[in-house]
């Protein structure tokens, strides 16, 4: 899913195009036709490709129709897709970072903690997005809130998408890496302490920082 992913946002793929067939994805990503089977089965699902008899899978413009896509909201590549996503990633990830406070477990807490370490500490710019994935996705688990829990999935691909792009653009700027650091510290901090209303605030000011850092560059 992710490296067809990549294909869609660098514009290999555009809506209208045929995909290949699973014989020469698999081949050209290296992976087994029964992982190909199984993401044409999930972006079908998501309204991504159409299966024309006859002709296979054609890319189209989806609807998200209610589900939080970004691998949709690729279709929709502009500088406009890319701050929706960033504005509703803010909104909603303060909020879960403010129950993630009020209700974590002290296991939770040492998730949360372990994450940030590995955000703070490592070089490494594939380490530092899958440590900054598992802060947000420790938080998420803490919010214990299980209709959140439920979304989780697609909240998760959402959080994925933003931490990805903003790591990708910020990650070379002077400074940055330890600007988020400190940022991702306040967080935990406030989680540490059960302060709810701090926990939102270092949320909000961190995701709408990065955001807006993302968009001058990008």
């Amino acid at each position: 899913m992710e490296q067809i992913e990549e294909l869609i946002k660098k514009g290999v793929l555009k809506p209208g195009d045929r995909l290949m067939s699973e014989r020469e994805f698999a081949e050209q990503l290296q992976v087994s036709r029964t992982s190909i089977r199984e993401a044409f089965r999930v972006i079908e699902a998501l309204d991504i490709v159409e299966i024309r008899p006859g002709d296979g899978a054609v890319l189209k413009r989806p609807s998200i129709n209610g589900s939080i896509s970004p691998l949709a909201m690729f279709l929709n590549d502009n500088h406009e897709s890319f701050q929706n996503i960033h504005e509703t990633r803010t909104v909603l990830e303060s909020g879960i970072a403010k129950l993630a406070a009020e209700r974590r477990s002290e296991e939770d807490l040492e998730r949360i903690e372990k994450a940030y370490f590995a955000i703070a500490l490592s070089i490494n710019k594939e380490d530092v997005i899958q440590a900054d994935i598992a802060f947000h996705q420790s938080i998420l688990a803490a919010s214990k809130n299980p209709t959140l829990i439920y979304l989780g999935g697609s909240l998760l691909e959402l959080i994925k998408y933003g931490i990805r792009e903003t790591r990708d653009i910020l990650f070379e700027k002077a400074g940055e890496n330890e600007i988020s650091a400190n940022q991702h510290k306040k967080i935990f901090t406030a989680i540490r302490h059960q302060d709810g209303e701090e926990a939102y605030r270092c949320m909000y000011e961190h995701l709408d920082y990065t955001s807006k850092q993302s968009m001058k560059i990008k």
